[in-house]
């Protein structure tokens, strides 16, 4: 209603006022004014406090280990479309949070949304000027967000009040942040592992590795794990940033980390999946998945699941790296797969989304969303919610 005001009292006076030696000055101030709330026009408010609950995904990869599994969720082929929301944008590798029933996501365009896991209706959107490639993490009613340039490049913002709470300049973010701990982590543009209170944005930390991070970190066992495009690995004591251990794998890393049990898995770019011992950085095996893995690998109890350019989608035992199965898709799988017990949900460039088994990589359903999907898929109790390239997130729920 501001926005629409003042654009017509921009038109009345400029009627009224066209001949008058002022008339340049106050159209001026008008535009300005006008463009101001036109800004403050994009805010996200949810009209209820968010609260957290075990089948909620708060950040990329589910948890702080990132391993992109669902114990609480159930879906079962087949599945039915549900709803679907016109983003108007393209969107990153990883984008997708969802937290009490709301849906949060970022795109290329620089918007970042806030919708309805139930209905798909939109509760707002907040504009920014540059690239959202991450996903947000949310904490309680903040939400956590980097933009890949501008000056304010990392941004915690209110989603109660609708209002930036703080803001930091990293070099700009391509990764999804990380909560743990109570705290904040990102790696920066700037080749920097930055911690942050998540409160104030006091800087609690920093480690420089010289080299841009573009890999999400995870962590373990008060150990925070983060990688650089030089394809270095480093565990950090999350309370002070000491360094306990740094590991040269010489291979860009450009995927995200996971850990668990103490042992760290990460794919990288020279075809190889690694298996690192997170007290020492010691290689325990590695698994030569035929092309680059640029998505981060997905664990459950006993699997871990990594997919790889030339479209292949491997379930390797997570103690000694023995392949259990493996799958084929028609084109590259550059995204990370969801896991529940009952599912492991993967997302191709070949326009499809398939349901396998957690047992045998076998199709229990699949669908042509006829879009090529570059952006990893997330569950919510029943529902697969996923975005393509056509611009649009399609939610989908178990079928009765």
């Amino acid at each position: 209603n501001h926005c629409i005001t003042l654009m017509a009292s921009l038109a009345f006076f400029k009627v009224r006022l066209m001949k008058n030696f002022f008339t340049k000055i106050v159209l001026a101030v008008c535009v300005l004014h006008s463009l101001f709330f036109i800004v403050s026009c994009s805010s996200i408010q949810i009209p209820f406090p968010l609260e957290h609950s075990a089948s909620d995904w708060s950040m990329a990869g589910k948890n702080t280990s990132r391993t992109s599994f669902d114990s609480t969720s159930v879906v079962r082929p087949p599945f039915q479309l549900l709803w679907q929301y016109d983003a108007t944008a393209g969107f990153g590798n990883s984008a997708l949070t969802v937290v009490d029933s709301v849906v949060f996501f970022g795109t290329l365009q620089g918007e970042l949304y806030a919708i309805s896991a139930l209905t798909g209706k939109r509760f707002g959107y907040l504009k920014t000027h540059s690239s959202i490639s991450g996903a947000p993490v949310i904490f309680k009613n903040n939400i956590y967000f980097g933009t890949e340039t501008g000056k304010e490049n990392f941004i915690s913002y209110d989603v109660k009040d609708g209002s930036e709470r703080w803001s930091k300049n990293i070099g700009g973010v391509t990764a999804s942040p990380l909560l743990y701990n109570g705290k904040i982590f990102i790696g920066g543009g700037d080749g920097t592992l930055y911690c942050f209170d998540p409160l104030d944005g006091a800087a609690q930390w920093k480690y420089e590795t010289g080299v841009p991070i573009f890999s999400s970190a995870c962590a373990e066992h008060s150990l925070v794990f983060a990688a650089n495009t030089k394809g270095t690995i480093f565990a950090l004591h999350e309370k002070n940033g000491t360094c306990v251990w740094k590991q040269e794998i010489h291979s860009s890393i450009m995927s995200g980390l996971t850990v668990k049990n103490g042992i760290l898995y990460f794919g990288a770019r020279d075809n190889f999946l690694y298996a690192v011992d997170a007290l020492n950085g010691s290689v325990l095996w590695k698994y030569n998945a035929g092309a680059k893995i640029m998505s981060t690998p997905a664990l459950n109890d006993s699997l871990v699941v990594v997919s790889s350019l030339n479209g292949m989608v491997h379930a390797l035992s997570l103690r000694d790296g023995t392949a259990r199965w493996t799958f084929q898709a028609k084109s590259a799988v550059n995204t990370t797969p969801a896991i529940t017990p009952t599912a492991i949900i993967v997302a191709s460039l070949d326009t499809r989304m398939y349901v396998l088994s957690p047992q045998d990589g076998s199709v229990l359903w699949s669908y042509e969303i006829g879009s090529r999907i570059k952006t990893s898929p997330i569950v919510w109790g029943n529902r697969i919610l996923i975005a393509a390239e056509d611009k649009i997130v399609y939610c989908f729920i178990s079928s009765p």
